[in-house]
């Protein structure tokens, strides 16, 4: 039985982003067609330049600490991504004063609905900004936050209060736009027992179930977007872009599971994080290659 998924990939740390429409069958993947040239490959923040001279027409740009006025009104399908928490003081930055905004309990899961109140009262005029600016802004995907299972951002029951409070408001605006997880770390290597975080399946039921528990209906999720990274090393002759491949598998499957199986999955970020050259070169060959194919 073939089921439909999307999955987009965005290279972090300067690399390429792109987009891949692919469907799953047991492990197999249906191979992308010519004509979803255009949909599957997609670009973030400055590399958007060029995205005239390749005919990429998604764009992918995060929150209002960037720009005021979001452009590349010629682009077809954009995507921003909202209600970012961090413990870097460095990264995270919003309202009229540019206001640093970090958590208050580094390393932990604790609580933080203060903060999410806080940083979407920030955001509530560019999210609105963005959306009024253009028709061209009007049903686009928006995401919330970025890697929130990752410590020390997001309790389950916090992202399920902060992704109604987006998704209400954003939806409020425009009814057609559509609404993904924030890049859920699809990873037993970062969120297992070593990190001493909950394993990112327990934390997306439990998100789930914090959200139908508070709301009384499922999260409308419209996009699971996720990023599978794994160690950069081989191990037991894996390959570091095999155990990539394998989570990405594993999220076909978790949601296939639980009875999500015509919910896509977008990739958007995805990296090997070395010093080695070769060893980044063989990473990218071959999970580029299997995401051609598949």
């Amino acid at each position: 039985m073939r089921r439909r998924t999307v999955a987009a990939w965005w290279m972090y740390g300067g690399f390429a982003s792109c987009l891949m429409m692919i469907a799953c069958q047991s492990e197999g993947l249906r191979p992308a067609r010519p004509a979803d040239l255009e949909s599957r490959y997609s670009c973030g923040g400055g590399g958007s330049a060029y995205a005239p001279e390749t005919g990429i027409r998604w764009y992918r740009e995060w929150d209002g600490c960037y720009v005021k006025y979001p452009r590349h009104i010629n682009m077809a399908h954009k995507m921003w991504t909202v209600g970012k928490m961090d413990y870097r003081p460095e990264t995270i930055h919003g309202g009229p004063d540019n206001e640093v905004m970090t958590l208050p309990y580094p390393g932990t899961h604790a609580p933080n609905e203060e903060l999410i109140a806080k940083i979407f009262e920030a955001e509530a005029p560019f999210i609105q900004q963005t959306i009024e600016y253009s028709d061209d802004h009007r049903g686009n995907y928006w995401a919330v936050a970025n890697e929130p299972n990752w410590r020390p951002y997001f309790t389950p029951e916090d992202y399920a209060r902060s992704f109604h409070t987006y998704a209400t408001f954003i939806k409020g605006l425009d009814p057609t736009a559509k609404m993904t997880s924030g890049g859920i770390l699809v990873s037993y290597f970062y969120t297992g027992p070593n990190y001493a975080g909950t394993e990112w399946n327990v934390w997306i039921d439990e998100f789930r179930a914090a959200y139908e528990s508070l709301y009384g209906t499922p999260p409308p999720v419209d996009v699971w977007d996720i990023h599978p990274y794994d160690a950069c090393s081989y191990f037991e002759d894996v390959t570091p872009a095999r155990r990539a491949i394998d989570n990405i598998i594993a999220m076909r499957q978790y949601l296939d599971n639980v009875g999500l199986t015509d919910d896509p999955i977008w990739i958007s970020e995805v990296a090997c994080f070395t010093d080695d050259s070769q060893t980044q070169v063989d990473y990218i060959n071959e999970l580029f290659a299997w995401l051609n194919e598949n």
